[in-house]
């Protein structure tokens, strides 16, 4: 898809910086498909800012198509109400980034330009308008840990938040790590503060360092897998254009035991609407179509 993104977040590790390889749109196109004939039941489309990759639409047509649950993870400040409209139509599930209640933190991590809070918010109401699910991601750091945001995700109607404790991976974002990255003591005083979530309705997913490491497994256009270990990106050097999807995350360093202990496979599948705004949805677990391999992520595709 896209590395561009119109924000520069200081934590990102979603930079890819070295990530180079790309991949004409029409073959980007079959990989959906392929995922799908290999098991894989969820898709999700990250960046970058994938709204900024002009064919988002098509590839959300095509995943649905050919069966997958759809989701589109984005800062959301290049949605519109029409273009959300659009994405409705095969877009299952809305996953909106935004770290903090207040638009002066936002500002100082990179988020926005100071309206960042505000036009989440607007999306949001967009999503339940048009019945796609919604979930809400953000990054714990120095500057939000103290923050209680309980009130502020309870008014957002997330189905899920979660909340991912910094990581660093070298060679993409290692250098902000001394302003902003965060211990285990400190994550956890975010998570105690907003166990009051599930009064909400709302699912609430904590992730710490080693919770994420290993157990993502992401795409390159190319068709190539990678993931997280050590605090670094591990690729693999075959593309599921060549040997199939099996082959190719036999050498891309997946945990998928990890994968399953995160709570990676959750009740994503249903019908829009079928929930009121902000209903939990439960603890997880496998889903209805049985567990999920996926990719998830920018120049990726994903869980």
């Amino acid at each position: 898809m896209t590395l561009k993104c119109n924000y520069d977040c200081r934590f990102c590790f979603g930079k890819y910086r070295s990530l180079r390889r790309t991949m004409d749109d029409s073959r980007l196109l079959e990989i959906p498909g392929l995922l799908a004939d290999a098991g894989c039941r969820k898709i999700t489309f990250e960046g970058g800012e994938p709204l900024l990759y002009p064919r988002i639409f098509d590839l959300v047509d095509v995943a649905k198509e050919v069966g997958l649950t759809t989701c589109l993870v984005t800062n959301g400040s290049l949605l519109t109400s029409a273009k959300l409209e659009r994405l409705s139509e095969t877009l299952d599930w809305l996953g909106l980034s935004v770290d903090s209640a207040r638009e002066e933190v936002e500002v100082a991590l990179g988020r926005g330009y100071g309206n960042h809070v505000s036009h989440t918010t607007r999306v949001a109401n967009w999503a339940h308008d048009l019945g796609v699910a919604l979930k809400v991601n953000s990054v714990i750091t120095k500057l939000n840990y103290r923050e209680n945001m309980t009130e502020f995700i309870g008014s957002l109607g997330p189905r899920r938040f979660k909340a991912f404790q910094m990581l660093a991976i070298r060679g993409e974002n290692e250098i902000a790590v001394d302003g902003l990255g965060i211990g285990p003591s400190e994550f956890r005083h975010f998570v105690e503060a907003h166990r009051s979530l599930d009064a909400y309705g709302i699912r609430f997913v904590p992730e710490t360092q080693e919770d994420m490491i290993g157990s993502y497994i992401m795409m390159q256009p190319d068709g190539t897998f990678y993931s997280n270990l050590g605090h670094r990106y591990t690729y693999g050097q075959r593309s599921i254009f060549e040997g199939g999807v099996q082959s190719a995350l036999k050498d891309a360093g997946w945990d998928s035991r990890k994968f399953l202990r995160r709570g990676g496979c959750y009740p994503w599948v249903l019908e829009k609407g079928s929930l009121p705004r902000g209903e939990s949805m439960g603890d997880g677990g496998e889903t209805p179509s049985g567990p999920s391999h996926g990719v998830r992520g920018g120049d990726r595709l994903g869980l």
